[in-house]
């Protein structure tokens, strides 16, 4: 399910952090993994997911491993596995992501170890 987790809305719908040398306003403390994003999935889960025999997958950009335990919990009935793109970051200056350096191997492998670790058993996996 693609960026599943902007699924929930800030409902002030407030502006985005507009930062000095930036064009264009951040909006995604407005909807990154927004206020009833878990409400939303459990329900999506009730009424869609729980009798079909299938594996969901959640893109999420912006989420931690902390976050990804939740969102894969097997008692939360939200999703079985989480897609995301914080390795993505690891080439970036200060997270710009227009701004390149050299990609470091081994930051990759431990972004990667870390997440592994983090994830190991938990969830769905653990079934």
């Amino acid at each position: 399910m693609n960026v599943i987790n902007f699924l929930s809305k800030d409902p002030a719908l407030p502006d985005g952090i507009l930062r000095d040398g930036q064009a264009y306003a951040d909006g995604s403390a407005g909807f990154n993994n927004g206020p009833r994003i878990h409400e939303c999935l459990q329900e999506m889960y009730q009424e869609v997911l729980a009798n079909a025999s299938l594996m969901t997958v959640g893109e999420m950009p912006f989420v931690s491993a902390a976050e990804a335990k939740l969102y894969t919990a097997s008692d939360r009935n939200e999703l079985n596995m989480v897609f995301t793109f914080e390795h993505m970051k690891l080439d970036c200056h200060n997270g710009d992501k227009w701004d390149f350096k050299k990609l470091n191997l081994v930051d990759l492998k431990e972004n990667f170890e870390g997440w592994q670790q983090a994830l190991h058993k938990k969830g769905w996996n653990a079934l």
